[in-house]
């Protein structure tokens, strides 16, 4: 299986809007660089700390498919 990765997009901010990244530095066992769960200010970074939660990965075929079965349209910032 190949992948590849489409969008980069974070929040350097609990509750800020998503901002699109051409790259960005992938942190180990943390996240990603600038953005706000990084540096444990996300919503759920307490209920996470057990947990790998550093990064999502959204495949473009399931937003085709919630845009297809439910008529919901999700951009790639609005996760």
């Amino acid at each position: 299986m190949n992948g590849r990765v489409d969008t980069i997009h974070i929040a350097p901010e609990s509750g800020a809007d998503m901002e699109s990244r051409d790259g960005i530095e992938a942190v180990s066992g943390r996240g990603l660089r600038g953005d706000h769960y990084l540096s444990d200010t996300g919503t759920y970074s307490e209920s996470a700390r057990d947990v790998n939660r550093e990064l999502s990965l959204i495949e473009s075929e399931a937003l085709d498919a919630v845009a297809r079965d439910d008529g919901v349209s999700v951009g790639p910032d609005e996760h």
